[in-house]
């Protein structure tokens, strides 16, 4: 019990150090931007709670406000593809995005330029009736697929403060490799997993090389009786009534031999059997001779 227990207590304790790592893959760093003057953080939805391009779990949103010109700067971030966005593909996807999203207004321009440092493709188209215009961006930074959705006054002054603050976006490099165009680097999260699977083999050989051989319990033996040693069989001399063995052909004390008994030496019982002269029972019948 104690070491399952154990092993048991390992692979939690390799789970508690994993999960911290793997559960940081389901999350990407929410971008941060320097706003211009009178801008402001207008609301936020975390990631994954918005609709996205790439990613299957979902994007982040985060929307910025002009409040003397009300221009505004919607941001989406999500996981980057695994493959590589180039330039063209960057192009198209911003328009593609402008006239599925915008469709009752014109698009003017697609084209490449550059945001915050990275290649990005911008779909562009003039609303004559309110004066302004609409913006698509698309591009990669940090392992970060970034869509940025602006609407400004048709002045410099108001496309000067919407590129700046674009140009001001900033990634955690904690979200993938960029040379990938992101996605979790999936090597934090294997690590731990392996490290976890040695550690519970060095554990189950470390006690199966502690556990002990079972002791057989040895017999238990009853004490050996000792085998009496058989009585030989003996008589009596009638003649002087030493003790003579069963076989015996001379009494070793007289030198008598049995069928000489009955001589002068012995008497007869009131039961019949002849006994020695000197026997004080009958070896027949047990009573008692009376001295002779």
């Amino acid at each position: 019990m104690k070491k399952s227990l154990t092993v048991i207590g390992c692979i939690l304790f390799c789970l508690a150090i994993s999960f911290p790592i793997v559960s940081c893959a389901t999350s990407i760093s929410k971008p941060t931007v320097t706003l211009p003057e009178n801008w402001y953080l207008e609301s936020e939805t975390p990631y994954p709670e918005e609709y996205s391009e790439y990613d299957p779990e979902g994007a982040g949103l985060l929307v910025f406000w002009d409040g003397v010109n009300y221009d505004f700067v919607m941001l989406y971030y999500e996981k980057a593809p695994d493959y590589t966005l180039t330039g063209s593909a960057l192009e198209s996807k911003a328009a593609n995005m402008f006239l599925e999203y915008h469709e009752d207004y014109p698009l003017d321009e697609t084209g490449i330029t550059d945001i915050a440092g990275e290649v990005a493709g911008y779909a562009i188209g003039y609303d004559s009736e309110q004066d302004w215009y609409r913006l698509e961006i698309a591009f990669v930074k940090n392992g970060v697929f970034l869509n940025a959705y602006a609407v400004y006054d048709a002045t410099d002054e108001d496309w000067n403060e919407v590129k700046s603050l674009l140009d001001s976006i900033s990634i955690s490099e904690a979200n993938g490799d960029s040379d990938t165009n992101g996605g979790f680097p999936w090597i934090l999260i294997i690590v731990p997993i392996v490290v976890a699977v040695i550690v519970i083999i060095v554990v189950v050989i470390f006690l199966l090389k502690r556990r002990k051989k079972p002791v057989k319990p040895s017999p238990v033996t009853s004490p050996v009786k000792p085998v009496p040693e058989p009585v030989a069989k003996s008589r009596w001399c009638m003649e002087c009534g030493h003790r003579l063995a069963d076989k015996a052909r001379y009494c070793n004390n007289c030198g008598s031999s049995p069928q000489d008994f009955g001589g002068p030496m012995t008497k007869v019982c009131h039961c019949g059997a002849v006994i020695p002269a000197t026997a004080k029972f009958c070896s027949a019948c047990g009573a008692k001779q009376i001295p002779t």
